[in-house]
């Protein structure tokens, strides 16, 4: 556990992770159950499109979290990205883009890097 994550106050902790039911954000929120977060909120691709730059804001504005995590992807699998290449370039784009300027207020957790990045 890196320094900073042993400083936060889990229990008093309001964490959004966006991807909470793929492969690695779902390993997240256990994680962080097993901390005891606080609370810990998500929402689904057909609740919350993180490609409209507006509604990503606006829910994570409602929403107040203390934390970030961006976990989020766009998968389909081999034949999928073979078979629509450049949707699924355009809609990483989109969600870099929109990720990006929606969570840039926020204390940011990149879980493929472990680096943190202030706002």
């Amino acid at each position: 556990m890196s320094e900073s994550q042993s400083k936060i106050k889990w229990p008093d902790t309001k964490v959004y992770v966006a991807g909470h039911r793929g492969l690695v954000g779902s390993a997240l929120v256990r994680a962080l159950e097993a901390q005891g977060a606080g609370e810990i909120v998500g929402w689904t691709s057909s609740e919350l499109d993180l490609r409209d730059r507006e509604a990503a804001i606006d829910a994570v504005n409602e929403a107040k979290p203390d934390i970030v995590i961006d976990a989020a992807a766009r998968v389909g699998g081999i034949m999928a990205n073979s078979t629509y290449p450049v949707d699924f370039l355009n809609g990483r784009c989109a969600f870099g883009r929109c990720r990006a300027l929606s969570f840039s207020r926020f204390k940011l957790y990149l879980p493929a890097s472990r680096d943190t990045t202030d706002p």
